[in-house]
């Protein structure tokens, strides 16, 4: 969800409410390498190629005090981007693990050049 927006414009800060939602859905292939370590939290880094697809709407009901109402809604596809991963399995049992998760995105193939960051509780399986 979406509150509020700081934006910098030479050298000047205007900062104004608004409400909104963004959604995204990705697909990645990833790669995986786990940390040969002897204990019971095992550290691991991946990478993935894929792409992602985003969609939201933001609605601005005044701008610095004005009153401004305008809706705005985005529905983009973004066809190649990267991610790097970095987690730590908390639980493992017969393959499945249970783990703690960082992933960096980026897209590759869009000129706005907005990162993703998130933090996950995941369960991954090997094969």
């Amino acid at each position: 969800a979406l509150d509020k927006l700081v934006v910098l414009a030479d050298r000047a800060i205007i900062d104004f409410e608004i409400n909104g939602n963004v959604s995204s859905f990705g697909y990645f292939g990833n790669a995986f390498f786990q940390l040969p370590v002897r204990c019971d939290f095992l550290p691991y880094f991946g990478a993935g190629l894929g792409g992602y697809h985003e969609w939201g709407s933001v609605h601005v009901p005044e701008l610095d005090g004005t009153p401004f109402e305008t809706n705005i809604r985005f529905n983009e596809d973004h066809s190649l981007a990267y991610q790097l991963i970095a987690g730590l399995s908390i639980i493992s049992c017969y393959n499945i693990h249970m783990a703690i998760e960082y992933r960096f995105l980026d897209p590759i193939t869009d000129s706005n050049k907005i990162h993703h960051h998130t933090i996950a509780l995941t369960a991954r399986s090997e094969f």
